[in-house]
């Protein structure tokens, strides 16, 4: 089932990366309208399929250095791309068209330092020290050269007057800068390929020829684009920067599949070192695995053992527990509990003190609270994010990569994703204490307020973080903020928000009063010099 679901995704990827670069061969239409839209198409679908795949990479992988490293690999990727079509599409005067042009050098010389950067991690393991990080400061310096290149031409040497110098090629000569930069990234990614090899020879020598076929694969395009469809006539389906980004995505995707990084998906294993009967199904609740002792339930009890407390035998407990497409469902064996129990009770009659009795009853009830305690709070955290997290699965399910609303709906996603995480947080930390100093709540607005940003709102959130608050109302000030920015979300490009003991007071650039939604704590509002404040009050207990 998995092994399906993985190859429809990469049959998925494959077929978008060949419809990219056929909308690419129509971009030089006669039709101008015609190529505009191809280029979009074909932006949108490169955008697409990065973003797709990076979310794709957090589902997978554990959250380690290797898994950080990619991540911002592929978003400097990102800005790669959008860096080009500013250049070629946007800028219109010759001093942002040539520091567009240095700019690229930022990713160009990050990404090969990444690319190593995690190269190491795999060769030497996540428990080694840290230290490939210095990797960046060579990669720092070498983009800051390029940077202030205007000041000492030691990247590029101007044939034209500085002022109408756009890095045009036949209006510069090369500085020894230049071929530095270059010896750079090679040097870089060769020393990453070396450490692939090794890594790979001592795990598997099949997956060692899927890694060479991949660099095979990624630098023969690169040189038959160079070389043969660079003549004049022919056109290229891709150009070469997408070549390297999406050839350097292959190279990551594949050490995720030969497991050279801490993956999150090894169920079967987990329940095969722990030696008890255990069952993975699909959510028709069709077995996918079986341990060699086999679980011995019904469908019944399976379905039953999600919700409820179900015993298949005596003594024998089911339990089950939702997993990413299916569930999993195992046994424990209670027979010793039991026996100790009644142990407890003959040693119990037997000494005849009410002492022993009474110790034994309290450690049992607190052991009990306890337990009822924690399931209470997270039964609670389920009930009050199960709205939120049904609609981003919602979101998730619709979302269609190509389409207008596909990187609304992602963006939306995202500050969904922050406000569950925040909120999750804030519920366990009122489980935990009366009070709670409000840089809690600040840090939740500040996540917020950062995913809003990338939203499209100028966001910002600030205030005293050491504050003390009733923890009770971390919770219910947040709901009350998420509810006020989805009712608001599409009518405002800039927001405030200063937390005080008075409470949350939100400054948004409305030029009329808004019709504000039913909020779980009390919201005023009043209009003054274009903005509307909004302030989120304590109700008659307050918040302090």
């Amino acid at each position: 089932m998995q092994s399906d679901r993985i190859n429809r995704s990469t049959r998925l990827f494959v077929g978008l990366f060949l419809l990219a670069g056929c909308a690419n061969l129509l971009t030089r239409a006669d039709n101008l309208l015609f190529g505009s839209v191809m280029f979009t198409v074909n932006f949108a679908i490169y955008i697409g399929l990065i973003i797709f795949w990076m979310q794709s990479v957090k589902e997978r992988l554990l959250p380690t250095r290797a898994r950080s490293y990619i991540l911002a690999a592929a978003f400097l990727m990102l800005t790669y791309l959008l860096l080009r079509v500013y250049k070629y599409r946007i800028a219109n005067t010759a001093v942002l068209i040539r520091y567009t042009s240095y700019v690229y050098y930022v990713p160009m010389m990050l990404i090969p330092a990444l690319f190593l950067m995690t190269c190491i991690c795999i060769r030497r393991g996540e428990n080694a020290k840290g230290k490939e990080k210095l990797l960046l400061f060579p990669a720092a310096i070498l983009s800051l050269i390029v940077l202030t290149n205007d000041l000492h031409r030691f990247v590029y040497i101007p044939k034209v007057p500085r002022a109408e110098f756009i890095v045009l090629s036949g209006t510069y000569a090369y500085g020894p800068g230049f071929y530095l930069l270059y010896v750079w990234m090679l040097a870089a990614i060769l020393a990453g390929v070396a450490l692939l090899f090794s890594a790979t020879r001592k795990k598997s020598k099949q997956g060692l020829l899927q890694l060479l076929a991949i660099f095979m694969i990624w630098f023969g395009m690169a040189l038959f684009t160079e070389r043969v469809l660079s003549l004049p006539n022919l056109k290229r389906p891709y150009s070469t920067p997408e070549i390297h980004i999406f050839g350097m995505l292959a190279v990551f995707e594949v050490c995720i599949r030969l497991r050279l990084l801490p993956h999150n998906e090894n169920y079967a294993g987990f329940f095969e070192s722990m030696q008890i009967p255990a069952l993975i199904t699909d959510r028709a609740f069709t077995p996918v695995f079986t341990t060699a002792e086999p679980l011995k339930a019904g469908r019944d009890d399976l379905q039953r053992s999600l919700s409820d407390t179900v015993y298949p035998a005596e003594d024998i407990r089911l339990h089950g527990h939702a997993i990413r497409a299916g569930y999993i469902f195992w046994t424990t064996d209670e027979r010793e509990l039991r026996r100790m129990n009644d142990r407890l009770l003959d040693a119990n009659e037997t000494l005849d003190t009410e002492n022993t009795l009474i110790k034994a009853e309290n450690r049992q009830r607190e052991e009990l609270a306890h337990m009822d305690f924690q399931n209470r709070i997270y039964r609670q955290i389920s009930e009050e994010l199960y709205p939120t997290q049904k609609k981003i699965e919602e979101l998730l399910s619709a979302m269609q990569p190509g389409t207008e609303s596909y990187l609304r709906d992602m963006k939306l996603v995202c500050v969904l994703n922050a406000y569950v995480k925040r909120a999750t947080n804030l519920m366990l930390l009122a489980a935990e204490a009366d009070t709670v100093e409000s840089r809690e709540l600040l840090l939740a607005l500040q996540e917020s307020a950062r995913y809003l940003t990338y939203y499209g709102i100028k966001a910002e959130a600030m205030g005293d973080t050491a504050q003390p608050i009733r923890a009770d109302m971390l919770f219910p000030f947040y709901k009350t903020f998420e509810e006020l920015i989805e009712k608001l979300l599409s009518d405002i490009t800039y927001l405030t928000a200063t937390f005080s003991e008075d409470g949350i007071r939100l400054a948004l650039d409305l030029k009329a009063l808004p019709s504000l939604p039913k909020t779980t704590l009390p919201v005023s509002a009043f209009l003054d010099d274009d903005l509307v404040y909004l302030t989120v009050s304590g109700g008659e207990g307050g918040a302090v």
